[in-house]
Formats: C-alpha cells, sequence, structure tokens
C-alpha cells in the first residue's frame, strides 16, 4: 500500500500540473474547461487538486487492498483535505508574507497533495470511517457540480478573482493571440 501511495502522490502531482496547462492548450471544449485551471485563481488550482486526487481514489478503490466497506468517507476526507488546504495554506501564508510568490504557492500544491496522501494512509491503515460510504459519494459529486459551475459563473470572492488580471472566470490572456 505504501509503495501505491508513493507513486498516486507523484501520478497526482504531474497529472495537476498538467491540467494547469490544459486550458492553455487546449482552447477549445467544455470538458476542459471544468477540468483544467481557467485562470490564476486560487478556486482554480484548487480544481488542480480536487480532479486529479478524485480520480487517483477512484483508481485506488479499484486496487486490492485499498477497497472496503466505508472506503468512500476516506476518499472524501482525502480529496477534501487535498483541495481545503490550498486556500486554508495559502491566505494565511501570502498575509504572512505580504505578496505573492511563485514559488511558494507552487510548492504549497505539493505540500497539501501530500498532506492528503498521508492522511489517507493513516486513515486507511486505521480502517477509520468518519463519513457514510453513501454520504461520501453524494458530497463528492457535489463537489464536482461546484467545480463545473463556478468555472462558468464564479461568485464575486476573492478566492475566484486571478490575482495577476484581477478579473474573475475566463477571459482573454496573452497566450490568446495570434501569432
Amino acid at each position: 500500500m505504501e509503495t501505491t501511495i508513493i507513486i498516486s502522490y507523484f501520478l497526482v502531482s504531474v497529472l495537476g500540473v498538467l491540467t494547469h496547462f490544459f486550458h492553455k492548450w487546449l482552447r477549445k471544449g467544455l470538458l476542459v474547461h471544468i477540468f483544467s485551471a481557467i485562470n490564476e485563481s486560487v478556486w482554480e488550482h484548487m480544481k488542480l487538486a480536487f480532479y486529479p486526487m478524485s480520480l487517483m481514489m477512484l483508481i485506488h478503490a479499484l486496487l486490492p487492498g485499498f477497497y472496503f466497506e466505508g472506503y468512500w468517507g476516506i476518499a472524501f476526507i482525502t480529496v477534501m483535505a487535498a483541495t481545503m488546504l490550498i486556500p486554508l495554506l495559502y491566505y494565511p501564508i501570502r498575509t504572512l508574507v505580504g505578496r505573492e510568490i511563485p514559488a511558494i504557492s507552487i510548492s504549497l500544491y505539493f505540500v497539501c497533495i501530500l498532506i492528503a496522501f498521508v492522511l489517507e494512509y493513516q486513515l486507511l491503515n486505521n480502517r477509520i470511517t468518519a463519513i457514510d460510504h453513501d454520504l461520501a459519494i453524494v458530497l463528492i459529486l457535489i463537489m464536482f457540480s461546484l467545480f463545473a459551475l463556478f468555472t462558468y459563473f464564479p461568485p464575486r470572492l476573492e478566492m475566484f478573482k486571478d490575482p495577476i488580471y484581477r478579473k474573475y472566470g475566463e477571459f482573454k490572456q496573452p497566450f490568446d493571440k495570434k501569432k
């Protein structure tokens, strides 16, 4: 199980980085927008944790030694830990530092993913299930829907605003210029 979780960490990390650039590389397409970051907001970076982690939890559910009654409760906690740690750590760090430092923000993504996988490992080893199986699946689907909805209709809250261009949602960026 340890080796699988270590490999999963690296796969999720790579997939999260790749999905950061999918929007730039593949400008057209509903699914590209939903699954990739469309700007540099905190919310869009949370998507980079949520979707790859959700996919990995689905893969883990299919692997021997991972799935048991109550697994989806652990999967939900793992996915939400990776996703929610991003704003919970980003804003205090940015406040302490006083400005955006890209190297810190990028490193933070990898730290949040790592913490989530350590949490998953501990929960699996101890068979701790704090959330009902069916409720966990419903909550994951609700989060999936919220990420899709807020991609196109972001609330006017700070976490949805691109810190570079100070805009919400999708907008023309320098890479959109025709060559």
